[in-house]
């Protein structure tokens, strides 16, 4: 089954690391306030519209976002004038977006919170703090990296066989490289959101815990799948 707060930690996450340069300084420069936050993207809030928000949903997918969600969008102005299937894909977007970014604010409290503690009880400088600062985002990271697995393990061939199973589930969108599968809008659109979202996530974790898979094609995991005995 999907696992909904672990798809929006997920892409809070992504988004975070993604935003990172930006962020980073407004925690260091005791600035953040996300509304002010500029990037050569332009205001935070509309990078995040763009990469979060800004996606389609099936009715099926629309009804299982707003089953799991903790911050409902209730603004029917944001879907006014809308067929019912817009309007429920629509709700379902923006709700899953509030979900998102009130995720990346509790990271970010957190984040701050170990800057603070880490700069207290030194005389601080601005030059300090961004030392800390980024120390504090660099083990954070650390902190999510995927230890690669052993190769020719049982381990492996289990993983291998999930990566196939949910594959065949995804049909077509499974038929990148390992590790480079993607969500956009189509998925919304005759193709259930949480087959599709459980493969991507699987497929980039198989690759970050298999490197000499990644970059591979259905074919070759089946040959590796045969090569353990599987």
């Amino acid at each position: 089954m999907p696992n909904y707060e672990k798809d929006v930690e997920e892409d809070a996450n992504d988004f975070i690391k993604e935003m990172r340069e930006y962020i980073e300084k407004a925690i260091a420069d005791n600035e953040c306030d996300f509304d002010d936050i500029k990037t050569e993207y332009g205001d935070l809030r509309d990078r995040f519209h763009e990469d979060i928000i800004d996606r389609a949903y099936s009715p099926e997918d629309a009804i299982f976002i707003l089953q799991n969600c903790e911050n409902e969008e209730m603004d029917g102005g944001l879907w006014e004038g809308l067929d019912w299937r817009e309007q429920l894909s629509a709700r379902a977007a923006y709700t899953y977006g509030n979900d998102v970014w009130i995720k990346i604010e509790e990271i970010v409290q957190e984040l701050q919170s170990r800057i603070d503690d880490a700069e207290h009880g030194n005389e601080s400088t601005d030059d300090l703090r961004e030392e800390i600062a980024e120390t504090v985002f660099d083990a954070w990271e650390q902190e999510q990296t995927v230890q690669p697995i052993e190769k020719n393990s049982q381990e492996e061939l289990e993983l291998l066989r999930s990566w196939r199973y949910l594959q065949n589930k995804a049909g077509w969108w499974g038929g990148y490289p390992v590790g480079s599968s993607y969500i956009d809008s189509r998925c919304g659109t005759g193709h259930g959101m949480p087959d599709i979202k459980d493969f991507v996530d699987l497929d980039h974790e198989m690759a970050r815990k298999l490197p000499h898979i990644a970059g591979k094609r259905k074919e070759d995991v089946e040959a590796r799948i045969k090569e353990l005995g599987g």
